[in-house]
């Protein structure tokens, strides 16, 4: 089921992005001008996640809280995006399968409390 669609350019190049629910996997699709496969996110349980990345979860931010992952092909790269809670902060962070950290952004926002 799409649930939404938008398109973005991004350096000069036009993408349409699909947001879909497929029985219970949140999956989103960016698609090139010309219907090629950009970057395919797909929603994963923390506990799926490679050892490796859950190492360096542990090693670089004890005691966060995974919030949101991801699993992330783009063209031939393989990706875990994250959005993590460490006390009162939410921190986005990009891991590659072997754990090495992509890209990490702060955010100044404190976490909703529930």
């Amino acid at each position: 089921m799409i649930k939404g669609t938008s398109k973005e350019t991004e350096k000069g190049t036009t993408y349409y992005e699909i947001e879909s629910v497929d029985g219970t996997l949140n999956r989103d699709l960016l698609y090139t001008a010309d219907g090629k496969a950009a970057e395919i996110e797909e929603a994963i349980a923390s506990s799926d996640l490679p050892a490796a990345v859950q190492q360096t979860l542990a090693k670089e931010f004890p005691g966060a809280i995974v919030l949101k992952a991801e699993k992330m092909a783009k063209g031939d790269q393989k990706l875990f995006e994250l959005q993590i809670q460490i006390k009162d902060k939410k921190i986005g962070v990009m891991l590659d399968p072997k754990g090495k950290i992509i890209e990490k952004s702060g955010s100044a926002e404190k976490a909703e409390k529930k």
